[in-house]
């Protein structure tokens, strides 16, 4: 195997619903996943076991909604004219 690359250990396959957002720790062994409804959830990868289930993990601030408006609305308005 050269240099820089890897070869795949395991493989597991989680049972987590509704995640809308996931990322894997770099060794692999969590996974964090952000759902519908913005909670946060740290899960052990091996034993598939939820470690941390944290509700309404962020909530949207008046700016931060405001902020997510204006910039789909300029992706939309751009987009339009771009045929």
């Amino acid at each position: 195997m050269g240099r820089g690359q890897r070869q795949r250990t395991s493989v597991r396959q989680l049972t987590i619903p509704e995640c809308s957002q996931t990322a894997l720790s770099p060794s692999g062994a969590y996974l964090g996943c952000i759902d519908e409804a913005l909670g946060l959830k740290l899960v052990d990868v091996e034993t598939n076991t939820v470690l941390v289930n944290k509700k309404q993990f962020y909530v949207f601030t008046d700016f931060f909604s405001c902020t997510v408006i204006i910039s789909h609305a300029r992706s939309v308005s751009l987009s339009a004219f771009s045929i």
